[in-house]
């Protein structure tokens, strides 16, 4: 084979060697700057410049376009929204005349801002005639969820002071609503307080009753042992709760289960004046107006109200074009579907006020059986301990029984009617303390009633910069989700850190001349040239001179996707290669799929590899030699056929034995690993394998894939080269170091650097 001499470099000519990494169409330049992603998906400034660097041609136009867009639309459509504001305390403890109360309100006060923003409030509210007639009530469908939405109920600090707000787009009405709510749930608030006040007096009254029959059984039986012990037929009147009671052995335990007996029959009262509550379902009072709406709003009603009309419309026409309408047989149809349309309709309209009257109720029903299954729990373990108690006196007793005579069981009968009356004082205290308190302040309060607000919540320039500034930063918001998400390669730190591959080495961004020619345009060049030469050089280097890879004649150069500037490195690697030794080198295009050796070297694409191992014509035809000495040239020729199937075991090794006995070094460009097969059975047969990555083009997910498929194959992978990247920081990173550049003859002489 015999090649001719070279007519002009691939590095001197920009012409003959086109940076197939990137498109060919457009073969656009990458002009970012700032290198640095996060690692493992972090935001950092470097990252955010760098997406601002990449993204800005295109995210710029956009977000000046959607920022305006949402400017003019924003302006256009603002309506001023209102927020009246009242202010109400719900204090910790209940405010007391005489009797202070022990109740905690953490729990009071989360289920009074819960009951003030529910169905029961606001639809008793906006069963008003002033407040349901507002414009912003009639005009939505569910006056009850629009102004659940609208009200905010916010706890200053730590304190007992609450904040009710209601935005609407009226100052007036907005504080109407406003004050309207707040006094409607102060109304349901005392209303429940005071009935359930009520509940317990009568019911702790009966109580009374039935103790006063108690007691007068204990006092016959105190009479009868006295008579038997003294003789005497003494009369026992009823003690004054002033009176010091006797003192027994068992005072103390009598005392304490006094006590226990007390708060359980306190707990059985609260505990049946809930229960009753519970069984009032009738007295939830649901408001006409919100049925009406509810009635109103359903689609059925909607679709029988509009076929009722349209009868009665069809009924007005027979009776405008007939003097006996009635008598016509399309008459009387009409007057059947509209008897049966209306009887639907009254049934469906009973049937939705029912539901709706059940969903109001709900809420209501669900807080009482909530309290009453509280109440039920704690009378459980009242009634627990007040047994151990009296199991603990009757054991006492009976031991002092074993020694005692019938004056012991005289004082027991007196304790125990002791114990009684003091069980009735408290239950009659109870009642005092009770009708005491029904004049004591009420536990919530109003401070401040809501005023019509002066201004907007926000003026219709800052609504309109928010808009517009929202959606001008939204482009470059996507962007950096976008690549926060794809995680393209930057530098070689992240290639060894997150895709765990060793570098051999970084490639600068192919030199290109500037449409205007000068001096200072041919010095830049010229740096560009020569930062590209070097990084070439040194990648050849580093397999040349390590003890690892310097007796390898065939280099696979391989890459996850397309477009990651494999066909480049592998061309630039191959004169390389063969310039530094002297030896002939042979560059392979085994990328049957989408060929680029030929445009960038200047053959012919056929006949090629494709046509050898189909067995159309013999390696010698195929081969060719290329401009530069010592470069041959096997490209890739036309795959009748999927390019998988050619990569035969026993056709293809036939095929690398011939070639390794007459190059010393054969470089392969091979397809992408991750969509094409035949790749993989190129990369195992090389005897190293280089994984090409294009700097702020390569996804490091990708390359992962792409070396663990190399990995499973028995591939000998040598490491990974980063190619793009821009001369100023190759020189940077490494220092600069090139040769002087003649740029004017007749001004400068030949400089040796």
């Amino acid at each position: 084979m015999m090649n001719s001499e070279p007519q002009s470099s691939p590095v001197n000519d920009r012409r003959e060697l086109v940076p197939v990494g990137t498109p060919r169409a457009t073969a656009r330049r990458e002009s970012a700057r700032f290198s640095p992603p996060p690692s493992n998906g972090r935001i950092t400034p470097a990252f955010i410049l760098w997406v601002l660097s990449r993204w800005f041609a295109v995210a710029a136009p956009v977000a000046l376009i959607l920022g305006g867009a949402g400017a003019v639309v924003s302006w256009m459509a603002f309506k001023p929204k209102f927020e009246a504001e009242a202010w109400i305390r719900i204090e910790d403890r209940r405010p007391y005349v005489a009797f202070p109360s022990q109740e905690e309100s953490k729990r009071f006060e989360k289920t009074q801002v819960e009951t003030i923003r529910s169905p029961i409030v606001l639809s008793k509210c906006f069963s008003q005639p002033d407040i349901a007639q507002l414009p912003e009530l009639k005009a939505e469908l569910d006056p009850v969820k629009w102004a659940a939405k609208k009200l905010s109920i916010v706890g200053v600090a730590d304190s007992e002071l609450f904040r009710i707000k209601f935005q609407g787009p009226n100052p007036t009405n907005a504080a109407k609503i406003c004050n309207a709510i707040v006094d409607t749930y102060l109304n349901h608030h005392l209303g429940e307080a005071t009935l359930e006040a009520q509940k317990m007096i009568e019911t702790l009254n009966r109580l009374k009753a039935d103790r006063v029959h108690e007691l007068e059984r204990m006092q016959e039986r105190v009479r009868t042992l006295t008579k038997q012990v003294t003789g005497k037929d003494i009369g026992v009147v009823l003690h004054s709760k002033q009176e010091k009671p006797v003192v027994s052995p068992l005072a103390s335990l009598e005392t304490r289960l006094s006590d226990v007996e007390v708060e359980r029959q306190v707990i059985e009262v609260q505990l049946e004046a809930a229960q009753q509550s519970l069984e009032r379902e009738e007295e939830i009072a649901v408001p006409e107006t919100t049925l009406e709406q509810v009635v109103a709003n359903d689609t059925d009603v909607v679709e029988m109200t509009a076929t009722l009309q349209e009868i009665r419309a069809q009924y007005r026409e027979y009776e405008r074009v007939s003097a006996k309408p009635e008598q016509l047989d399309a008459v009387k149809d009409l007057t059947t579907r509209y008897k049966a349309t209306a009887s639907a309709l009254a049934k469906r309209k009973a049937e939705i006020r029912q539901q709706g009257a059940k969903e109001i109720q709900a809420g209501l029903l669900a807080s009482r059986k909530d309290k009453v299954e509280a109440l039920t729990e704690e009378l459980k373990q009242q009634k627990m301990l007040e047994q151990l108690l009296h199991d603990r006196l009757q054991a006492e007793r009976a031991e002092l029984e074993k020694n005692g005579d019938q004056a012991l069981n005289l004082e027991f009968a007196r304790n125990e009617m002791e114990r009684a009356e003091e069980v009735f004082h408290r239950i009659a205290d109870r009642i005092m303390a009770l009708q005491t308190e029904k004049a004591a302040e009420a536990r919530v309060s109003i401070l401040s009633s809501a005023t019509a607000p002066v201004e907007p919540v926000t003026t219709q320039t800052k609504f309109v910069a928010g808009v517009a500034g929202v959606l001008f930063v939204l482009p470059f918001a996507l962007a950096l989700l976008w690549e926060l998400r794809v995680r393209r390669v930057a530098t070689v730190d992240q290639l060894q850190d997150e895709a765990r591959l060793p570098v051999l080495g970084e490639i600068t961004e192919m030199p290109i001349r500037s449409m205007l020619p000068g001096r200072r345009a041919d010095a830049r060049f010229e740096r560009q040239r020569s930062a590209f030469e070097e990084s070439i050089a040194h990648l050849r280097t580093s397999l040349v001179l390590n003890d690892d890879t310097s007796n390898l004649q065939i280099f696979a150069v391989a890459s996850a996707v397309s477009r990651e500037g494999k066909t480049s490195v592998a061309a630039q690697l191959a004169t390389n290669l063969a310039k530094a030794s002297n030896q002939p080198t042979l560059l392979v295009d085994a990328d049957l799929r989408d060929p680029d050796i030929h445009q960038v070297l200047g053959v012919a694409l056929g006949p090629g590899l494709a046509d050898v191992l189909s067995h159309k014509v013999s390696l010698e035809e195929a081969i060719v030699p290329s401009a530069i000495p010592n470069v041959w040239v096997l490209p890739a020729g036309q795959s009748p056929v999927s390019p998988h199937t050619l990569f035969t075991i026993d056709t293809y090794q036939s095929v690398l034995e011939a070639l390794r006995a007459q190059y010393r070094y054969i470089v392969f460009d091979c397809p992408p690993l991750l969509s094409a097969s035949e790749a993989l059975t190129v990369a195992k047969s090389a005897d190293g394998v280089m994984l090409c990555t294009r700097r702020d083009v390569s996804r490091v997910s990708q390359v992962r894939d792409a070396r663990d498929r190399l990995i499973r194959a028995g591939a000998q992978l040598l490491g990974v080269v980063l190619s793009g990247v821009s001369a100023k920081n190759y020189a940077a990173r490494y220092g600069g170091y090139g040769y002087a550049t003649v740029v004017s003859e007749t001004s400068f002489g030949s400089t040796d650097g």
